[in-house]
């Protein structure tokens, strides 16, 4: 649950940057940049983190699942 509140919390963080900058220089361009640089870096982040979690044989996520059949 915990890593649920990461994610969402890190979304929305990264969501509200263009928001912020347009609310603060009024240029849209800047915005423009500002988005794709807190999407980027936030997807880094939570890609990194889930790895880190995940690599670990002992979390009870990262058991094997068998494929899903093809049909």
């Amino acid at each position: 649950m915990k890593e649920l509140v990461a994610v969402v919390t890190a979304c929305a963080i990264g969501a509200a940057a263009p928001v912020a900058v347009v609310a603060t220089t009024l240029n849209p361009a800047f915005a423009v940049a500002t988005g794709a640089l807190a999407a980027t870096a936030v997807t880094r982040a939570i890609g990194e983190s889930a790895i880190r979690r995940y690599k670990r044989s002992t979390a009870p996520e990262a058991a094997a699942a068998p494929a899903p059949a093809k049909g």
